[in-house]
């Protein structure tokens, strides 16, 4: 793989990470009350929380967004969606992703042939990925 596939890896990778932060955060837009009752502590900053939230959202859409754009150009780049769909936004293994295959295109595929299909599809991805996504990317702390 190139350093290019490499990134768009690594930046579908990161949707399971993105999706726990967002159900992480709870996004309250409940504004502080002044009835002069005492009440629980009030976040800090409920703005950021929503911004948070908001951001986490949006990742995980731009992740998804990049394989339902590669699978909307044509039949013949569903497989490759689903290739990067189900290796990198579900984490399903090669063998995993090898008997999906199977059972939806009726392709018994190998190993290698499934690595050079992925690296086919990561290729694909990165003509479909708006550029600034990449570009302005920057991967996440483990």
């Amino acid at each position: 793989m190139n350093a290019r596939q490499k990134d768009l890896a690594e930046f579908l990778r990161e949707y399971h990470q993105w999706k726990k932060r967002a159900k992480q955060i709870n996004p309250s837009s409940t504004g502080i009350s002044y009835d002069g009752m005492p009440k629980a502590p009030v976040p800090k900053e409920p703005n950021g929380q929503l911004d948070a939230h908001a951001r986490a959202v949006n990742e995980c859409w731009k992740r998804k967004k990049v394989i339902n754009n590669l699978r909307d150009v044509g039949d013949q780049y569903a497989m490759l969606a689903d290739i990067l769909d189900w290796r990198y936004l579900h984490e399903y293994s090669t063998r995993k992703t090898q008997r999906l295959i199977l059972e939806k295109y009726y392709w018994d595929m190998s190993d290698k042939t499934l690595r050079n299909k992925q690296k086919e599809a990561l290729d694909e991805g990165l003509e479909i990925i708006p550029l600034l996504w990449l570009e302005e990317w920057q991967p996440l702390e483990k």
